[in-house]
């Protein structure tokens, strides 16, 4: 989560509401980046059965990945569990590992 001298940024509210809402854990993966910019697809990331839900992707600002407009592609959509074996297997694995770590900082947080 990102947070600006206290204050939860917009990308960090989103991400809190999709978990309260939903009970994922959105995870933006940067295949390629720069000083500013970089390539992104989100995940959607369901913590207690290891599993996702590929989202959208596109060019977006460190930072307000959330917040940007990103497109569809055709993986969109696919349901992905922790043990399927296929291409992108790795990055799915990173993007489950990472959404466990983040989703153990949402339960301290409603623990506060």
């Amino acid at each position: 989560m990102t947070f600006n001298k206290g204050i939860i940024s917009e990308d960090a509210a989103y991400s809190m509401r999709i978990y309260r809402d939903f009970g994922l854990i959105p995870v933006a993966y940067c295949a390629g980046s720069g000083n500013h910019i970089g390539n992104y697809t989100i995940f959607y990331v369901n913590p207690y059965h290891n599993c996702l839900i590929v989202g959208k992707t596109g060019v977006a600002s460190h930072g307000y990945v959330y917040s940007t407009k990103l497109n569809a592609f055709e993986h969109t959509g696919d349901m992905i569990y922790y043990t399927d074996m296929g291409p992108y297997q790795d990055m799915y694995r990173k993007a489950i590992n990472v959404a466990k770590k983040e989703f153990a900082n949402y339960q301290a947080m409603s623990n506060i």
